[in-house]
């Protein structure tokens, strides 16, 4: 116990003081702790773990549309008693003919530009040198 009220008021600035400096301190702490960065910095791979897990749970599964074929349409449409009349269309068919041109076709018209660049480049040097 302080005697005199002098040591009363210093005893009182004092605790004013340490007070002040917790204040602050937890202050500091929270604001820190609040501080996305702060997590970053400290915990960078938990960090990154946490968002792919965030991202993984978030994203929309990849769902598989059943596909049904023309006879297992039609076989269901009879089941169900509809009649169905249409022809059965040739759905990615192809001969070998029209593969071929698919593949080859790009490649023809790479090398068909390429020779005219050819051409082009040594006609305008010709006439460069001509001049």
């Amino acid at each position: 116990m302080p005697d005199t009220p002098e040591q009363l008021r210093q005893q009182m600035a004092q605790l004013r003081s340490e007070v002040r400096d917790d204040v602050e301190s937890v202050f500091d702490t929270a604001e820190e702790l609040t501080d996305w960065r702060h997590y970053v910095r400290r915990y960078p791979w938990a960090v990154v773990s946490a968002a792919a897990a965030v991202g993984f749970l978030l994203a929309p599964s990849q769902r598989s549309e059943p596909r049904l074929d023309y006879d297992a349409l039609l076989k269901h449409a009879q089941k169900q008693g509809l009649v169905v009349e249409c022809e059965k269309a040739a759905v990615g068919q192809t001969g070998w003919f029209r593969g071929a041109i698919g593949l080859a076709g790009p490649l023809l018209a790479r090398a068909a530009m390429s020779y005219a660049g050819q051409k082009l480049g040594a006609y305008l040097e010709d006439a460069q040198d001509g001049s």
